[in-house]
């Protein structure tokens, strides 16, 4: 209690609310990290387990989720020297977290969501931080090969949106969603034709085809 006390001088700390969006994560994060620290700061906060506690009595469901399934975070030591594995340090929940939430991000999705930002009302140096915040979200962009850049300019610019974000949920490689692209075109195309073909040819058509059998 006297921990959260001492931070609340500063006002209440609300939950971290992580939401849906995988790309959205990682900032939201950040930014609540950053106001607990600042808060935990303000109220002399400075050893390891207290600002661990205080992270915790303040996190909220959708955070200590995350913790449980996917950061699996240690809370507890257990079992006895020399097998004893101890309970994970608030420097190691925050890198844990971090990590996490970035390799939960969809590289592909993050990298055409970089290349599609514009500046808009926004001053120069705010558009520079959002794009910073976004090209770190780009997890492993360096080791991008020729083929993943023509399969993420393919998924970027494609007409049809629903491929596309199959591709990019279902992680197509670029032979695939090429295949997949032509065979779509193709059928669209000739559904195309029989709709616009005039009634009295089909009916013949279908006569003829009737004479054949």
């Amino acid at each position: 209690a006297g921990t959260i006390s001492a931070a609340s001088l500063v006002g209440p700390m609300g939950a971290c609310t992580l939401g849906r969006d995988k790309l959205k994560r990682p900032k939201k994060w950040k930014d609540w990290l950053r106001e607990a620290e600042n808060k935990m700061r303000f109220g002399g906060i400075t050893e390891e387990d207290r600002k661990w506690a205080f992270l915790r009595s303040c996190a909220g469901a959708e955070l200590t989720e995350l913790w449980d399934k996917e950061v699996r975070v240690k809370y507890e030591a257990t079992g006895e020297a020399p097998n004893r594995v101890e309970a994970d340090t608030y420097d190691q929940v925050v890198k844990n977290t971090t990590a996490t939430l970035l390799k939960l991000v969809n590289r592909d999705r993050a990298i055409i969501e970089l290349l599609r930002m514009e500046q808009g009302n926004r001053t120069f140096n705010e558009f520079l931080a959002d794009i910073e915040d976004q090209t770190h979200l780009c997890h492993s962009w360096e080791k991008l090969t020729p083929e993943d850049m023509k399969r993420i300019s393919l998924l970027g610019g494609l007409k049809d949106r629903t491929l596309a974000e199959k591709a990019i949920a279902e992680e197509y490689d670029l032979k695939k969603i090429i295949q997949m692209a032509v065979n779509r075109e193709s059928s669209k195309t000739n559904a195309d034709a029989m709709r616009s073909r005039p009634i009295g040819n089909v009916h013949r058509l279908e006569m003829e085809e009737t004479q054949y059998r």
